[in-house]
């Protein structure tokens, strides 16, 4: 919790990378709860930290709070369908322009959410080179159809 507390007092924290240090499921309970206060996060990293499908959801019901997201990294965790289909509200609703998703046991489902708001999103806010388009990862997955 110590963690959640000095990431949630950072107001001015834009990068984040807390990759591979298999936070699990009680750690980031706790980290969702602090993230959406960070409303100048640009990029958060989490890849590798056995994030499973609630608790992708969560997150990214929390993360509509920070506005200026551009880039999240979920690679290699285990979002599977349900957090994947949690996620592509971001993609559609935001300023979200990366979204890598790659080794999350997504299959066809999931997939198709997340193409689906990709390709209604409105753009990301200002982030040089990236005017109307968003990049999406979702190799090493189970898409299939």
């Amino acid at each position: 919790m110590l963690l959640c507390r000095g990431v949630a007092a950072c107001s001015t924290l834009s990068d984040l990378d807390l990759g591979w240090n298999d936070l699990g499921q009680h750690t980031m309970h706790g980290f969702v709860h602090w993230v959406a206060r960070c409303t100048s996060l640009v990029d958060l990293h989490l890849a590798g930290n056995s994030i499973r499908s609630p608790c992708a959801a969560r997150l990214a019901a929390a993360l509509v709070n920070c506005t200026r997201l551009a880039g999240l990294d979920l690679s290699c965790n285990l979002v599977g369908d349900e957090g994947a289909e949690g996620l592509a509200g971001l993609l559609a609703g935001g300023s979200l322009a990366r979204l890598n998703l790659s080794g999350n046991n997504i299959g066809y489902q999931g997939a198709l959410c997340l193409v689906a708001a990709a390709s209604h999103a409105p753009g990301p806010m200002p982030v040089p080179a990236r005017a109307s388009s968003c990049w999406l990862d979702l190799s090493w997955n189970r898409v299939q159809g």
